[in-house]
């Protein structure tokens, strides 16, 4: 998708992130991105000691706004790589190494993440990598492993409308505070941002383990009370 496309649907999404309805930002879209909500966490997990304040709305609006621009998203996202079905050890942290990609027909850069900063949004994943886009405007593909490609649950990675590398500020705005106010339901955040299995890997991890990850999300002292349907 072109740049400018992009930034379009990124006006959109920041402008109807929690409390405007998709239809009604969709009319109101201007040059201007409005400052985006912050999620109910009081910190960041990572410990990075960001200031996060209590917001205004919630999930369950971002999801419903993000799942009103569902065609527009996978337009989006239909022109990432796929993720490899095996973790591929070597890639640079600091630089990027190419890899191709049948479904394109072309090489993509590809960096490793694999550090705790990235890790705690996916529990359960040893190793993560990232593509690299060719633009800071562009979105990229983020993919975990066990050795083998997570494609559900809670260690799965999930494309990112922003590399965290190229555009901190707006990988933060429209990547990481959607996991932190959903506060850390991956079944919630997977919704909107469903993992890449594009290569057709074997799921990952079993169905026992899945289910078991499920359970434990339905038990957790922010969904009590709450399902998913």
């Amino acid at each position: 998708m072109e740049s400018a496309a992009f930034r379009l649907l990124a006006v959109l999404l920041l402008g109807g992130f929690f409390c405007a309805s998709a239809a009604s930002v969709r009319k109101t879209v201007s040059s201007t991105i409005p400052i985006y909500s912050r999620p109910p966490f009081t910190e960041d997990p990572t410990g990075s000691g960001e200031d996060l304040e209590p917001d205004c709305c919630g999930c369950e609006e971002w999801i419903d706004n993000n799942l009103a621009l569902k065609d527009e998203i996978d337009q989006v996202f239909s022109a990432l790589p796929s993720c490899p079905c095996i973790y591929l050890g070597g890639l640079p942290f600091h630089h990027w190494s190419l890899m191709y990609d049948q479904k394109h027909g072309r090489n993509f850069k590809w960096r490793e993440i694999s550090d705790p900063s990235d890790l705690v949004y996916h529990p359960g994943a040893s190793n993560c990598i990232e593509h690299i886009p060719d633009s800071a405007d562009l979105p990229s593909q983020h993919c975990c492993y066990d050795i083998y490609l997570i494609t559900r649950g809670s260690g799965a990675g999930s494309p990112r409308l922003y590399n965290s590398r190229l555009n901190l500020q707006m990988h933060r705005e429209l990547d990481k505070q959607p996991w932190l106010t959903c506060e850390g339901d991956w079944r919630k955040y997977q919704l909107v941002r469903p993992p890449n299995n594009g290569r057709n890997c074997p799921e990952r991890p079993s169905t026992s383990e899945y289910e078991m990850q499920i359970r434990e999300a339905e038990n957790s002292w922010f969904n009590r009370g709450e399902s998913i349907e």
